[in-house]
């Protein structure tokens, strides 16, 4: 997944940190963020819209850090392996990439069908 950059720019009720883009997908192509003049705009008409991306963007974020550390301890750990025993690490790089695709396929049956936990 492409890196989730932050932008200089805050969000006008909170003070989160905002992103230019996001990716979409597998990455390949990107969504632009709304600015703080974006969420100026919309907190003209409704605040609780433009707190509410704050919050999600906010928890987006945090849970974006928590997989990227993840991953990083994953390929260091695969890295590790591969010194003692070198298939050891293709094995679990196949089960990394793997369980990458699953998370990915799940996550689009969510967007498409719901959360059946959810339901």
């Amino acid at each position: 997944m492409s890196e989730i950059k932050t932008t200089a720019e805050v969000g006008p009720i909170y003070g989160q940190k905002l992103i230019d883009r996001l990716p979409i997908g597998n990455g390949l192509m990107l969504q632009a963020m709304p600015s703080r003049s974006d969420l100026l705009e919309v907190a003209a008409v409704n605040g609780r819209v433009a707190a509410a991306y704050e919050v999600l963007l906010n928890h987006f974020l945090i849970d974006h850090q928590k997989l990227e550390s993840a991953r990083q301890l994953i390929d260091e750990l695969i890295e590790e392996v591969d010194c003692w025993a070198p298939h050891a690490g293709d094995f679990l790089l196949e089960k990394h990439q793997y369980t990458e695709t699953r998370a990915s396929n799940i996550a689009k049956r969510k967007e498409l069908f719901g959360d059946p936990e959810e339901a």
